[in-house]
């Protein structure tokens, strides 16, 4: 994108005397339309007006006469991302690189465009091309890391983020991103060292704010670790893993309603994370839920037809509803894909009546939210939510736990 001198910089004298050369030079393209240079000053002075309005006429009339006007193209499609509409600005992309498909800086924007939208899968092609034909920007490292891990593509983004350790250590967002992706392969110290290092450089950054909070989470810190979630999510209300944060740090501290409410409005704005589907629908499971926690449970099968965890959650929905033929040929299918499946375990601790120890299903169903939301669901096992749910006890068909 080009780097613009805007407006308000400019004094009244400095203004008038670019508009005025912006007119002479329109005079001269008039006369000469498709002139590339002609047309890249008009646009460039235009720019440093800040008069997006006027890019748009300049390069409508160059396109009238010339539809495959490189320099046309791209100047539309940098104003459009200017504004925030990524849609026109792809269209725009998309011709441009129909006319010449190894612009790669072309390719970076289009994955732009499609990483604003949310439209990771679209966005992962061209973020390779431009990564493999040598871009090694922080922005790009950034968008390419967090759509593998959008994705699911953990291995990739892991490989990249490691191949990009040094970008990382002047770019406060970048090491934001890394020590959420640390965060997603369970490796807590590498998320803690890339969370502080981006908050070291910038005490606002809010992907290093959330590996925060959930670290104090894991950590059993519940009080801190909503502060800073809520903290997240009064600045970025889309902030998807603050709501997944103080959802689980509610389903933590039994209050299942509240936990359902969040993690529900989690699932609306990260929904292609694995892990969170699996905690809405382990809480949905533990309010009693088994239509809605099999509907979460599939989602996340249909983004990872081959995580174990996903075929075993399935289990110990069919298994709570007494349908063991169901449940038996679901766990087997998670157990052929990882032995050590827990939440295959869970279901066949229900099928054998073994559940009923609050204890020990509890130690299950932790086993099981570690492995698909990783740290988050630590505390678990300690301090006064274990002991509240010791008294309460988790049944794997009769008892039903209670909101506090």
């Amino acid at each position: 994108m080009h780097t613009q001198v805007m407006e308000e910089s400019l004094t009244p004298a400095m203004h008038a005397q670019q508009r005025q050369r912006l007119r002479t030079l329109e005079g001269l393209l008039k006369a000469d339309p498709c002139n590339p240079q002609l047309l890249n000053e008009c646009v460039s002075v235009a720019q440093g007006m800040s008069d997006l309005d006027a890019v748009l006429q300049l390069t409508d009339a160059a396109l009238s006469v010339q539809p495959d006007h490189l320099g046309a193209l791209n100047a539309r499609a940098q104003v459009y991302i200017q504004r925030g509409d990524y849609l026109s600005s792809i269209k725009n992309l998309n011709a441009l690189l129909k006319v010449n498909s190894t612009i790669w800086p072309a390719h970076q924007d289009l994955g732009l465009c499609h990483f604003c939208r949310g439209e990771f899968q679209q966005a992962r092609e061209p973020l390779e091309f431009a990564y493999l034909h040598g871009e090694r920007s922080a922005g790009l490292i950034r968008m390419l890391v967090s759509t593998y891990h959008h994705l699911g593509l953990i291995k990739e983004a892991l490989e990249t983020a490691s191949s990009n350790l040094v970008v990382a250590r002047d770019d406060a967002a970048l090491a934001g991103v890394f020590a959420l992706l640390y965060i997603d392969n369970n490796d807590a110290n590498s998320a803690r060292h890339w969370a502080l290092h981006a908050l070291s450089l910038d005490a606002e950054c809010m992907d290093a704010l959330t590996a925060v909070a959930t670290l104090h989470t894991a950590d059993g810190r519940l009080d801190e670790a909503a502060i800073e979630f809520e903290r997240v999510r009064a600045r970025a209300p889309r902030a998807g893993r603050a709501w997944l944060g103080l959802g689980t740090i509610a389903m933590l501290r039994r209050q299942l309603p509240q936990a359902l409410t969040e993690l529900g409005r989690a699932v609306e704005l990260l929904p292609t994370h694995v892990g969170t589907w699996h905690m809405l629908g382990w809480t949905q499971l533990l309010s009693g839920e088994l239509n809605g926690a099999e509907q979460s449970f599939r989602q996340a099968l249909k983004l990872s037809p081959f995580f174990a965890e996903s075929h075993g959650s399935l289990a110990a929905t069919a298994a709570m509803r007494g349908d063991a033929v169901t449940a038996q040929r679901l766990i087997d299918m998670a157990r052929r894909l990882d032995a050590t499946s827990a939440s295959a375990e869970f279901a066949a601790a229900v099928l054998t009546g073994r559940s009923g120890e609050s204890a020990k299903a509890r130690e299950m169903v932790v086993a099981m939210l570690s492995r698909v939301a990783p740290l988050a669901a630590a505390q678990m096992l300690s301090g006064s939510a274990a002991q509240r749910d010791s008294e309460q006890g988790i049944s794997g068909r009769t008892r039903k736990p209670q909101p506090r």
